[in-house]
């Protein structure tokens, strides 16, 4: 299995975790505007895009790099 060069969670990990807050807030901001929560799952949609589209475009940082290791025999 790959490992990260360090235990500190990567540039994306940190922009999805904040996109997701962002996310939150920007809908709970759209139903108290409207009067009226969103249809069921429309939330849910919202925020799984945010994050998706924040984790694909938020480019790793120099410091986000695999080590690779050497397969061991037996191992595919």
């Amino acid at each position: 299995m790959p490992k990260m060069q360090t235990a500190q969670p990567a540039r994306k990990v940190y922009g999805s975790t904040a996109a997701a807050a962002f996310a939150s807030v920007l809908i709970l901001l759209v139903e108290r505007m409207s009067a009226a929560p969103l249809p069921d799952g429309l939330d849910t949609a919202i925020m799984t895009l945010v994050v998706f589209a924040a984790g694909y475009f938020i480019p790793p940082a120099a410091i986000d790099q695999v080590i690779e290791t050497p397969l061991r025999t037996g191992d595919t």
